[in-house]
């Protein structure tokens, strides 16, 4: 820590350079852009924005020429004659006129080959998609690119590089969310309206972040237009949305609040009876403020919530009175930050941020039976939670044009309730039951340096993350690095190596994010996990295409696996009042992950697309399942390819399609079964192995159509997925038939499907 402050002590204290440094924004709503170019025609030394719309380039104290240039906008030239260089300044982009007959329509790229294994998608091209329901999900949309496929069909659960879904960590304005899960995974809960842009890793990850293994999904919302009010929102089938932003005061501070719910509890109100009653329902609630102190200071405040709520009741007549049944199942994620900007010098800026973020998870079900006298009752209830707090501070120093130092420090404060539990009733020995597991808490703290430079061709970054993790006092080093070479303007080689620690654990049944999926944390029997991750990629650049080949190999230990026999959360004898110990259940190994992803994309002309092909395997190995052998896993699925389209017939009328094929999934069924040799038919189930069965291939095609009104601000979103029909298979389960007379049992496979062809409209307004 001495260290670490003397290092900002240096950096504040040395002598300044010849410098232009401010913000880029847009010039209609003010907000920030991330990622803009910066050149200076005069030295070619060129920059890119932060994530905070922040750039700091040096120049030569005479006349410079300087060139800001960002997809989807006009560049903009201006001379250092014309500019105060001893303040921040602001830079602003107008969008680009697009014009149908010349053929200039253009959109932004997906990947940058000086940020190999990153993936960026702008809040505009994922309310370009045909995807479920017509929701405009930016979790579904990087579903559809190489390397990162669902967990289940519809679900936003997602696994990257062959990792489980819990691996990756999903930020929203930098806090962690959870259980990013609607209506059982079908939605996920990022609401696309205020989302301004979203980017996820799957290699080559910055020291900045840690604490998952296989990829980092960064989702920022809107800041709010400080120019002017506007209402944006859509109208669908079972959902609609509204949000509203505008400024407090104009070009200095501005709001957004965006709220989303759906109806189909009220849908489906007229056709239930009084005896049985089932309803669901979800909302999201976001909102943003930011406050200019002044040019050199910025105050963000930004906070979401969401809840799903599921319940069904029963009255069922028996006698003279009823049978009363009710159970309800509710979850939510909360999240609040508060953020510091600040330009500390000219090429030294700042951010400090203030964390909260919540994820609960209650469960309860009663049975009433008043037609005895006294009327018997029993009540359960499954609770979970976990919570925490962060300190987070970022920093970034321009050392020099071509080299960049980012540093800081993050300290997260859990408080961990897997599970209470409580099951009540008047019947005698069943009075009042409850097996919990205790409060937990844990500290996980983090350091980090990362520079990232060029020199002529070669552009690389160094870094290193230091973490701590208080419960198995581990200190743990993660090196990271990349090194690339551009053999010219448009061909680029580059490799690189992270190390990750994933200090807390997901328990889960299924692989549909679920609500009862529970987060633990490590301990020392339940060790963290770590996954090194080796990559290589190479990418082709020209005018309106890109292509780019990327190979990885990743060795994960510490994985979490169910023990043969056991029953998810240990629910199975309520007289069972022995302390819960997850340990007990779930056991750990080792896998290695690897494959090639090819991916090209198109971005000029009326017709655009991005398309991927994945070859990959995904094996593990633990030793108390399988005999100790290793196997392939879940996520292993050969091949997988997928194609996302555009083609725009009018400056009011586009078509899009996507179209997915994966490879069957490994999944454990038995092989044969067996009467054992004793009076009750009791049977056995006998498996060559585990994960001894691939299931069918999965493929669908989605389209969509959309149309705009003359002003193009008001549209119609017309979308079919599963335009053929396909009955893909959802899950599979086991049906016995049984000849008891000659003591034999012949197993079925059946195979479940979900989602057959689905249309939907919305209509979607902006003023």
């Amino acid at each position: 820590m001495k260290l670490y402050l003397y290092i900002i002590f240096f950096l504040i204290a040395s002598k300044g350079h010849a410098q232009l440094f401010g913000f880029v924004k847009d010039a209609n709503t003010k907000e920030v852009l991330a990622g803009v170019i910066v050149k200076n025609i005069n030295t070619n030394q060129v920059v890119q924005t932060n994530r905070y719309g922040f750039f700091s380039l040096r120049v030569t104290g005479r006349t410079d020429i300087i060139v800001v240039s960002f997809l989807g906008y006009e560049a903009l030239q201006l001379s250092t004659d014309s500019v105060d260089r001893t303040t921040p300044i602001t830079l602003l982009l107008y969008p680009a006129v697009q014009s149908l007959n010349e053929v200039k329509i253009t959109a932004n790229k997906l990947s940058n080959p000086e940020e190999p294994g990153k993936i960026k998608l702008m809040g505009a091209k994922i309310r370009e998609l045909p995807l479920l329901l017509g929701e405009k999900d930016p979790l579904k949309a990087f579903q559809l690119l190489p390397g990162i496929q669902e967990t289940s069909e519809g679900s936003a659960s997602f696994s990257v590089r062959g990792g489980n879904k819990d691996q990756n960590l999903l930020l929203l304005d930098e806090a962690v969310v959870y259980n990013a899960n609607h209506l059982f995974g079908f939605f996920s809960t990022f609401n696309p309206d205020p989302v301004s842009q979203a980017e996820i890793y799957k290699g080559a990850f910055p020291a900045q972040y840690g604490g998952r293994l296989s990829s980092v999904l960064d989702v920022k919302m809107k800041e709010g237009n400080k120019e002017s009010y506007g209402v944006e929102g859509g109208i669908g089938l079972i959902a609609s949305r509204l949000t509203v932003e505008g400024p407090i005061k104009k070009e200095k501070s501005s709001f957004l609040v965006s709220g989303r719910r759906t109806y189909a509890d009220l849908l489906i109100l007229p056709f239930q009876s009084e005896r049985e009653k089932t309803g669901y329902n979800f909302m999201d609630f976001n909102a943003k403020a930011n406050f200019i102190l002044n040019p050199s200071n910025q105050v963000f405040l930004s906070y979401y919530t969401g809840l799903d709520h599921f319940y069904q009741k029963n009255k069922i007549p028996r006698r003279e009175s009823y049978l009363l049944n009710n159970t309800r199942l509710k979850w939510s994620n909360s999240t609040f930050t508060s953020r510091w900007n600040s330009v500390i010098k000219s090429d030294y800026f700042l951010n400090l941020s203030l964390i909260l973020s919540k994820y609960y998870m209650a469960y309860t079900e009663g049975t009433e039976q008043d037609y005895y006298d006294p009327s018997r009752f029993n009540r359960l209830k499954l609770y979970s939670d976990i919570q925490d707090f962060t300190l987070k501070l970022d920093n970034d120093y321009y050392i020099r044009p071509t080299l960049l130092l980012k540093w800081g420090t993050k300290n997260t404060f859990y408080q961990f309730t897997p599970r209470d539990f409580h099951y009540a009733s008047n019947r005698t020995g069943e009075e009042n039951i409850q097996n919990n597991s205790p409060i937990q808490n844990a500290h996980e703290g983090a350091a980090y340096f990362n520079f990232i430079g060029k020199s002529h061709h070669l552009f690389y970054e160094a870094g290193i993350r230091l973490s701590y993790y208080t419960p198995t006092k581990s200190f743990n080093p993660e090196p990271r690095g990349m090194i690339g070479y551009h053999f010219s303007d448009n061909l680029a080689l580059s490799g690189a190596y992270s190390k990750m620690n994933q200090y807390i654990h997901l328990v889960s049944n299924t692989g549909n994010g679920l609500p009862t999926d529970i987060w633990i944390p490590a301990n020392k029997t339940l060790r963290p996990s770590q996954s090194d991750i080796l990559s290589v990629n190479l990418s082709y650049n020209q005018p309106g295409w890109s292509f780019t080949l990327d190979s990885y190999y990743k060795w994960i230990t510490g994985n979490n696996e169910y023990r043969s026999g056991v029953s998810f959360l240990g629910i199975t004898n309520l007289n069972n009042r022995d302390p819960f110990l997850w340990e007990d259940i779930l056991t750990q190994g080792k896998s290695w992950n690897y494959g090639y992803e090819l991916a090209a994309e198109k971005t000029t002309g009326r017709f655009t697309f991005w398309s991927g092909y994945t070859l990959s395997w995904s094996v593990s190995k633990f030793d108390d399942l399988n005999k100790g052998k290793p196997f392939y896993n879940r996520q292993d699925r050969r091949h997988i390819l997928e194609f996302t389209g555009k083609y725009k017939l009018s400056k009011r009328l586009t078509l899009s399609s996507n179209f997915v094929f994966m490879s069957g999934q490994p999944l454990s069924v038995p092989d044969a079964m067996y009467f054992r040799e004793d009076p009750y038919y009791n049977y056995l189930e006998v498996y060559s192995g585990f994960n001894n069965f691939r299931t069918e291939h999965y493929h669908r095609m989605d389209l969509g159509m959309t149309l705009k009104n003359k002003k193009n601000k008001n549209f119609w979103d017309f979308t079919i997925y599963n335009i053929y029909n396909r009955k893909n298979p959802y899950s599979y389960s086991i049906e016995n038939t049984f000849d008891l007379s000659g003591r034999n049992v012949r197993p079925v496979l059946k195979r479940q499907w979900l989602i057959p062809i689905l249309p939907s409209v919305s209509y979607n307004f902006n003023f």
